[in-house]
């Protein structure tokens, strides 16, 4: 079916309550699972939250919380309904849970929410019917603002609202060409990199213009 809006299922249990505002996140999806972390058979009871740019797990609230950032996250794979191998770049996750779905679609709206135009992390689910349809959205410049933010946070920079302006101006003027010439303030080589990244994350654009600009090394 088409799930538009993913809602938190245990929002009376204490334990994620608590956690959520120590850490002052929201939640867009939570329940508890058993969970494997190191790919050794061996399952923990832990609390698995979504969050807006992240997955969250914790056994209680004085625990250290395993956090994956979205950008981590490079497969999902589920081949029963009460079983799924979250992948990440240094580790698997192995989840057992009659919430099977809900996480696999949660993980999937919430990258979805972050870069609506581009194509998701690998998902292997079968039978496929266990995909829910889930709609991007209308949002500025195919969603480049909400990527740039996210590339921001994983890349621990600061956003720079004043380039947010200048975005949010060329998609109010039809403008599809990011010509770094009209960013009026200064951009830093960084600011450049976190651009530069968030681009191949969109499908807005139709041409990249640089006009008299040096990049160093591992800018591009």
């Amino acid at each position: 079916g088409t799930h538009n809006e993913i809602s938190n299922i245990v929002n009376d249990n204490d334990y994620i309550k608590i956690f959520m505002k120590e850490h002052n996140l929201k939640a867009q999806f939570a329940c508890l699972i058993e969970l494997d972390t190191n790919n050794n058979n061996f399952f923990v009871p832990h609390y698995f939250i979504v969050s807006g740019k992240a997955i969250i797990m914790f056994q209680n609230v004085e625990s250290q919380p395993k956090y994956e950032h979205i950008l981590e996250i490079t497969k999902v794979f589920s081949s029963v309904y009460a079983e799924v191998f979250i992948h990440t770049k240094a580790t698997v996750y192995h989840a057992l849970t009659n919430k099977a779905d809900d996480i696999i679609n949660s993980i999937r709206k919430c990258f979805m929410d972050n870069f609506p135009s581009c194509p998701e992390f690998i998902v292997d689910v079968s039978p496929p019917e266990r995909l829910w349809e889930l709609e991007p959205g209308n949002k500025p410049c195919g969603g480049y603002v909400e990527s740039y933010r996210t590339i921001c946070d994983y890349e621990n920079h600061p956003v720079r609202e004043d380039i947010v302006t200048d975005i949010l101006w060329m998609e109010k003027n039809g403008i599809k060409d990011f010509d770094f010439g009209r960013f009026p303030h200064p951009i830093s080589t960084v600011d450049m990199k976190m651009l530069l990244l968030s681009l191949r994350f969109n499908g807005y654009f139709n041409a990249l213009i640089i006009d008299g600009m040096s990049f160093t090394k591992g800018v591009v």
